[in-house]
């Protein structure tokens, strides 16, 4: 498995519980007496093959003003099947039209 087992415990956890109820219950995973329960229950499921697990990644920059978002620099896909894959490399900056000769 390419992606760690505390990227896959980290995301789950920002799950509600009725969430991970549900998601155990399509999986056929032991629901936990609570959520931190469950979520291990649902990680050893991940890790042991019963479901894949697969997260993308984004680094942008801060946005200019009266913009929504900045630029992304970086993207990167995690998954607990296969290799881990850069989506868009990090390149050099580009100049600011400033220093611009």
């Amino acid at each position: 498995m390419n992606i760690a087992r505390d990227q896959i415990i980290l995301s789950l956890s920002t799950m509600t519980r009725d969430e991970l109820r549900t998601l155990a219950l399509r999986l056929n995973v032991p629901r936990g007496k609570d959520k931190t329960n469950t979520v291990s229950n649902l990680t050893n499921a991940i890790s042991n093959g019963k479901a894949q697990f697969k997260v993308v990644f984004t680094i942008k920059s801060t946005p200019e003003p009266n913009h929504k978002s900045g630029d992304s620099i970086y993207m990167k896909k995690l998954r607990s099947y296969g290799k881990e894959k850069v989506i868009m490399p990090v390149t050099a900056p580009l100049p600011s039209p400033a220093f611009a000769v």
